[in-house]
């Protein structure tokens, strides 16, 4: 049996977001002209959309090229939380201490605006809040690597973190308090029997982290607007954009300004005002496949992150995990695709792949052995060439802006990235920020 009939007999996505009925929105054709247009009809677009018509008067065309959130938005881990990719002390030393700080602030306003979404639209039973939060760590590399962000999570007035490691390691800390328990206390906190981890954190306050299926909020969103902006919003699905220009898609679609909202994908071409082809956002930008799976479980709602950097399960240094509802998430397993081709044999081998690994750390970690998946499925993400969001104008082409970029955390951020290009389009003159365009 090769790999592609081994996809078709025993490998069937079934992300578990996408179990709602959904409506559908016509093909475009013909001519059309408008204020602004939308490409990407995920929640970085979704989320787009509402600010443009809530705060601006702007008329407004959205193109998605399958359907609304049925790609990455519906096919993740649907953790809403506030963070940024990379280590808080690199990001300092890169960008300097004013820039990081303005932009986890930003970051952490994201939660409230969230918030205020789905109050609006009656969606917040949408939110599905985890308690019960903990990271363990296997290496003393690792666990410095936590520790130094708490000097910056103290200055920037964000949640600080209890640190528990076995009372054998010999580490020294800065600043930071160190509680010193025995292995076997620290593994009853993580609920594991896997004796490679040698320390755990956890928040010292409640974390705003919570389960938010993405996709039913996107829907939830265009329902509100309906009601309310009708007149002024078109949305498009199975309409791919092949062409921009400035000021100009697939040569039939005029627009003052142009968003791209469309993370891992570069299925289009971009040309410049001279028309010479403009490769800068292609060769950013990487896509990044990632699988995540759900399995039954009865323990209280609870999230979990697992760092490993000693390569004991290959493709995933770290693992995540979040309960509720009677079943649990677990991600971790990613693959480049730097072509950004997705082939089906491709996708087979690694999703194959990413169950075995799998079930090695289910058994390895909490001694499952036969833990059969009710979901499994894949999601696309778009990782940039400096690990940060892209938010605001390009530089180099008049009327093309950016919201995309997820880097594998867009939910939160999506939101917060909408609400500062709306004011960047409207003129408004902001604090410079990590996710500027250069």
């Amino acid at each position: 049996m090769d790999i592609a009939q081994h996809y078709e007999q025993e490998i069937s996505f079934n992300s578990p977001w996408l179990q709602f009925e959904r409506t559908h929105f016509q093909k475009h054709q013909g001519n059309s002209s408008c204020d602004v247009a939308i490409v990407g009809g995920g929640i970085s677009g979704i989320m787009t959309l509402y600010y443009l018509l809530t705060e601006t008067d702007k008329n407004v065309l959205l193109f998605e090229q399958g359907r609304i959130a049925s790609q990455a938005s519906g096919n993740n881990a649907a953790l809403a939380c506030i963070h940024i990719e990379r280590p808080i002390q690199e990001l300092v030393e890169e960008f300097g201490i004013e820039k990081t700080r303005q932009s986890f602030l930003e970051v952490d306003q994201s939660w409230d605006l969230m918030l205020d979404i789905l109050d609006r639209v009656g969606a917040r039973s949408l939110l599905k809040p985890l308690p019960n939060i903990s990271l363990a760590m296997s290496s003393k590399e690792v666990l410095l690597g936590h520790t130094g962000r708490e000097k910056y999570n103290r200055e920037f007035g964000r949640t600080k973190w209890h640190y528990y490691v076995d009372e054998k390691i010999d580490v020294a800390f800065d600043g930071v308090e160190i509680h010193r328990i025995p292995k076997e206390e620290l593994l009853e906190k993580l609920h594991i029997v896997d004796d490679e981890f040698i320390a755990v954190a956890v928040p010292q306050e409640q974390l705003n982290l919570a389960r938010l299926n993405s996709a039913e909020f996107c829907f939830a969103v265009i329902d509100f607007l309906s009601k309310h902006y009708s007149e002024r919003f078109t949305i498009y699905e199975e309409s791919p954009i092949a062409r921009i220009k400035p000021h100009l898609l697939n040569e039939a679609i005029q627009a003052d300004d142009i968003i791209l909202c469309t993370n891992g994908y570069k299925g289009f071409e971009i040309f410049s005002e001279t028309g010479a082809r403009f490769d800068k956002l292609h060769n950013a930008l990487t896509p990044r496949e990632g699988y995540m799976a759900a399995f039954k479980d009865t323990r209280e709602p609870y999230a979990q992150a697992f760092f490993d950097d000693r390569g004991r399960y290959k493709d995933s240094p770290y693992f995540y995990l979040s309960h509720i509802e009677q079943f649990t998430v677990l991600g971790g397993p990613e693959f480049d695709q730097p072509d950004g081709i997705h082939t089906q044999e491709k996708i087979a081998e690694r999703a194959l792949t990413s169950q075995e690994i799998y079930r090695e750390f289910l058994k390895n970690s909490y001694n499952k052995t036969d833990c059969p998946f009710s979901h499994f499925w894949m999601g696309i993400m778009g990782y940039t060439s400096n690990g940060l969001r892209w938010v605001g104008q390009e530089p180099e082409i008049p009327g093309l802006w950016y919201n995309l970029g997820c880097n594998g955390i867009g939910i939160t951020t999506s939101i917060g990235a909408a609400k500062r290009l709306v004011a960047l389009i409207q003129g408004q003159k902001l604090p410079a920020s990590l996710f500027d365009p250069t």
